[in-house]
């Protein structure tokens, strides 16, 4: 995974970004795909490796296996960069929150857009103990519910360091383990955004890589106020 990681940088997007007026420096949003648990160590020290000069907000998916249309690989990558010669310019957003990998950042502001890394429900044991299952009341409770309440009070938080908010939320993804956990999931967030429409997708995955999680979300929100390319921007309700 390693030097596939390393083959899809230096061999495929760096070319592509220079050809793009682009760098991987001006990189501000990743999501990996992988197919094996095994590989996510290496795959984070090496990723740490190939940004030396900060690692842009990264989500690290799951995959089933075979994945992809060559069954041998084991990893894909897609990205979204910066011009190099644009006006908008990235910033590490530092909300103290645990990331779901050691060294990941936890959100990335380009302009008016703010990427946030994939985000599980952990704490630095693990599973948040709110959304353990307690052996003796199995009933009692809601784990994938506590899980959502954890990650959105965390991603309010990025959010208020970036100067936005999660109603400002334009993107979201969620990745199950089990898809019977995304209507659970789902009121949550209504909840938190009462009779607001959701730009929301659920895909389910094989597996999450620390034990007792079962949802990973992948949030872009928009900054009001911001100024992208030297004009305000603005979000709308769209049909």
């Amino acid at each position: 995974v390693k030097l596939e990681t390393e083959f899809i940088v230096r061999r495929k997007l760096v070319p592509a970004l220079e050809a793009a007026g682009s760098s991987i420096d001006d990189i501000v949003k990743c999501q990996v795909y992988l197919r094996d648990p095994s590989d996510f160590g290496a795959f984070c020290e090496c990723w740490r490796e190939l940004f030396p000069n900060g690692i842009p907000a990264t989500t690290l998916i799951p995959c089933a296996d075979p994945a992809f249309t060559i069954g041998e690989l084991r990893v894909e990558i897609n990205t979204i960069a910066l011009r190099r010669d644009g006006a908008t310019r990235r910033e590490r957003i530092d909300a103290g929150v645990i990331p779901a990998f050691s060294e990941f950042p936890q959100a990335i502001r380009a302009g008016d857009l703010l990427f946030i890394s994939g985000m599980l429900a952990i704490d630095r044991k693990g599973l948040v103990a709110r959304a353990r299952r307690d052996p003796r009341k199995p009933f009692h409770g809601s784990s994938i519910q506590a899980q959502m309440q954890a990650i959105l009070e965390n991603a309010e938080s990025i959010c208020a360091a970036a100067g936005t908010s999660l109603a400002n939320t334009v993107r979201i993804q969620q990745f199950h383990t089990d898809l019977d956990d995304f209507y659970p999931s789902y009121q949550i967030w209504a909840q938190r955004l009462p009779e607001q429409p959701l730009p929301l997708s659920a895909v389910k995955v094989n597996y999450l890589p620390v034990p007792g999680t079962t949802v990973l979300v992948d949030l872009w929100v928009y900054v009001p106020g911001a100024r992208a390319g030297g004009h305000a921007t603005r979000r709308e309700k769209a049909v």
